[in-house]
This record gives C-alpha cells, structure tokens and sequence, in this order.
C-alpha cells in the first residue's frame, strides 16, 4: 500500500459500518424486498473482509473496498496469481463515474502508487456481474510487475497536455 495518500482527500475509515438508513431507502426507491436481509449480508461479508486485512477508504466521492488477492481470489486461483490488491469502487450517490478512466487511474495512483500497474477486468457475459455501480482494479502489489501486453512505450502527446495529431482520421484508400 502507497504511504502518500493524499492527506484530507482519503480517510480510512477504521471502523466502517454499513449504513443501514441508505441501504432501506435504496431499497425502498428500488421496490427491492428483504433490505434487511441484504444488510445482514453486507455486515457479514464487510466484517469478514475486515477480519482478512481489507481496508476500506472513503473520499468525498468515493468509497474504495482495497483487499488483498489472496484472500479475495477463489483458493484455486491463489497459487496461480501473483500479488494483487483487488480495489473495490463505489460512488456515494450511485451514479456512473465521468472520465472512468482517468478517475480510476487517479484513485490507483493515490491508494497503491502512480508506477503499480493494474487491470480492470471485462468478463465473459455468462461471468457478469452488475448489479450495482461498482467498479473493480486490479492493481499488482510489486511495482516490477507488468503484464505480458499493453503499450510498450512510454506515454507521448495528449495525455499530458501536449499537442498531438489524432490518429483517428483514417479512410478508405483508392
């Protein structure tokens, strides 16, 4: 875990406690029954998560779950992967995330470190899971780790401010 978390941008809550007031009106603007079986369910499982490690941060947009692979990978998957922390990211009103990309890019590089490479993951459809707005990193612990594909150059124009020629302008020759 990253020591230079922004100090006042991220609070990590020492005690976290679902909020069972959202959760019920939630529910109840959702039409969903048993809202007290589902907060049953997320004390259990965060209480769980707790007892394993797991951190949880809260921003004043966010709340990131940052929990280490090797507990929240399946048992079979754990020898076979190498250290991750898995980044669970909400937002407090449910809403989507504008510039996905570069807002989960910020958070990894705030919570873990701007040179940890990580991944989000888009499953199989038969795999899915959205039942909520959620978001998932997968952010390597050791800052040597890369992935065998992605870009193999460092970062040129456009992201950083610079001018650059779009590459998007291609039609069909003669």
């Amino acid at each position: 875990m990253n020591g230079n978390v922004p100090p006042g941008r991220w609070k990590l809550l020492h005690h976290p406690v679902v909020d069972e007031r959202a959760v019920l009106k939630a529910a109840a603007k959702l039409n969903t029954p048993n809202a007290n079986a589902q907060i049953a369910w997320a004390k259990e499982h965060h209480a769980k998560l707790l007892a394993a490690g797991a951190q949880f941060w809260r921003s004043a947009d966010y709340l990131v779950v940052m929990v280490d692979g090797a507990i929240a990978l399946p048992m079979d998957w754990r020898a076979r992967s190498p250290a991750v922390w898995w980044l669970r990211i909400y937002r407090h009103d449910g809403k989507r995330i504008h510039n996905h990309w570069n807002e989960l890019q910020r958070i990894k590089n705030e919570l873990v470190g701007p040179e940890h490479q990580g991944v989000e993951f888009y499953p199989p459809e038969s795999m899915l899971q959205d039942g909520e707005n959620s978001f998932h990193l997968w952010v390597f612990k050791s800052v040597d780790m890369r992935l065998p594909f992605g870009l193999p150059w460092k970062r040129s124009w456009g992201a950083d401010t610079q001018s650059s020629i779009p590459t998007r302008f291609i039609v069909e020759g003669p």
